[in-house]
């Protein structure tokens, strides 16, 4: 009847507010995530390595319970693309296969995106040096 189906709505909502959302390595406990050992995060998604068994992936390698990581990949499992030195800053990181590369900005240039590209025509044609800007001064 009537009083059922609110006694049903109140249990819906009370679970709702209980969900943690998914603990990956741990259960959840009034509304929150309680961790297995070594596990962290708020949905206990982030385990270390342990020296027995390790769980660093792309040929990381795991030290004191942390894993290190081969270049080109970082990440607390070696499980995201890195790009060398961060892309210099001046560039975006992306995975190319089973690598991670760099798209410089407008203006570098590199592996690393390291270099300024020189935006000014033909080097200002020997007369003044091209500024950032790409204007011959």
């Amino acid at each position: 009847g009537p009083l059922d189906r609110i006694m049903l709505a109140l249990l819906s909502a009370a679970a709702a507010v209980w969900d943690c959302g998914g603990c990956v390595f741990g259960d959840c406990v009034g509304g929150r995530c309680i961790c297995d050992a070594g596990a962290a995060g708020d949905l206990c998604e982030r385990m270390p390595c342990d020296n027995s068994s390790s769980l660093c992936a792309n040929g990381g390698l795991c030290f004191d319970g942390n894993c290190s990581c081969p270049e080109g990949w970082g990440g607390a499992l070696c499980e995201v693309a890195a790009c060398p030195s961060g892309c210099s800053g001046h560039g975006t990181c992306r995975r190319d296969g089973d690598r991670a590369v760099c798209d410089c900005h407008h203006g570098f240039l590199g592996e690393k995106c390291e270099s300024v590209a020189s935006l000014c025509p033909h080097g200002c044609s020997g007369h003044g040096v091209c500024g950032v800007d790409g204007r011959c001064r």
